[in-house]
């Protein structure tokens, strides 16, 4: 009996050791536990409200301003100051301001990162529009002041904007590596067949 309460009291010594041991490998890794990085932001004006993160660690990004461009050619534009909320129709082209440009290079290390901007999940269901330009990549060397973050979306139905509605996020990465091309005249490869060569079903 004794015998076996020893074996199980190191048993679940070894099983807790093994799951801490396995946490601190993802804290290194960067699964849990990352390091904050530390970014200078310009806000277009007052009124934009500071971006932060809503259930998860992507950060959303509002509508600041819109310039409509209308199925019928017509151009309206509606600046921070005056805009409150607008309407629009199918076939509509809303180019959106999200109201701040930023510095992408870490404060503590110096080191540079890119961002790819996405739809949120509840932007065709809620707005009816695509985001044209998705994903959109940001360089880091888009910094200065005048670098405002927009979006470009098309309307597929009717529907309302007001001023602060989120509409897209975005995640910031390591930029990808240089890359140094080789020209040759055969790559010593089997083709797969070619852009879509795997079919429909």
């Amino acid at each position: 009996m004794e015998i076996c309460q020893m074996t199980n009291f190191f048993f679940y010594w070894y099983m807790f050791f093994v799951v801490i041991y396995n946490l601190n490998i993802k804290i290194d890794k960067g699964v849990v536990g990352m390091k904050d990085l530390h970014f200078n932001i310009h806000y277009l004006d007052e009124s934009v409200p500071p971006l932060e993160t809503f259930d998860g660690n992507w950060i959303d990004m509002r509508a600041i301003e819109v310039k409509i461009t209308r199925a019928n050619g017509e151009v309206e534009t509606h600046k921070s100051s005056e805009f409150e909320t607008v309407t629009y129709e199918q076939g509509d082209i809303l180019f959106v301001n999200f109201g701040f440009a930023m510095d992408m290079t870490d404060l503590e290390t110096g080191e540079e990162y890119v961002a790819n901007i996405f739809p949120r999940s509840s932007l065709f269901k809620n707005f009816k529009l695509f985001l044209t330009n998705h994903v959109g990549c940001i360089d880091h060397s888009y910094k200065g002041n005048d670098d405002m973050w927009k979006g470009m979306f098309l309307a597929m139905g009717s529907g309302e904007l007001h001023k602060g509605d989120r509409l897209a996020q975005f995640e910031v990465k390591k930029p990808q590596p240089k890359l140094v091309l080789h020209p040759v005249d055969d790559l010593g490869n089997k083709s797969r067949g070619g852009y879509g060569h795997s079919g429909r079903n």
